[in-house]
């Protein structure tokens, strides 16, 4: 399997680990409603999310994958996956998004040290998961320990 649809299933598989921040009391985020994953900088990556996106639900929500070409519009995402950002384009995306309820997940070097989450390593020819607790923390997140157990923590 290529490093591209491991990264896309892996980008499927996370919101079963996860537990987005309670919305705010007049929200009109619906519990039904799709959950959306933007993506930056990999159209392999978001076609592989799109071949799984047709049939595919995670926690009773159908999955919709939004490309996306400006910082702005993450904030409409419940995650968003930046492909090895430059350091220029990661800090524009994950500026908006810091006090959010979008999940960053990334696979650039500095990622996780610019604001990220979550980040998708590739070491010895599989794909490793780094999370950045304060990061998930801060935002509202709360990251099963099952998945804790498996990821690289840095606390």
């Amino acid at each position: 399997m290529s490093e591209h649809r491991l990264k896309a299933e892996y980008l499927f598989r996370l919101p079963r680990y996860i537990e987005w921040p309670a919305p705010a009391p007049d929200s009109t985020i619906k519990p039904d409603a799709p959950l959306i994953i933007g993506v930056v900088g990999s159209p392999e990556i978001e076609e592989d999310l799109l071949i799984i996106e047709r049939d595919a639900t995670t926690r009773h929500r159908k999955i919709v994958v939004r490309h996306l070409n400006q910082p702005s519009d993450g904030l409409d995402c419940d995650m968003v996956y930046l492909a090895d950002p430059d350091r220029r384009t990661a800090t524009s995306f994950l500026a908006p998004l810091r006090h959010s309820r979008t999940l960053t997940i990334g696979d650039g070097a500095d990622f996780l040290s610019l604001g990220g989450a979550i980040r998708l390593q590739r070491r010895d020819n599989e794909i490793r998961i780094q999370i950045h607790l304060p990061n998930t923390t801060q935002a509202g997140f709360v990251v099963r320990s099952s998945l804790l157990r498996a990821a690289d923590v840095i606390r």
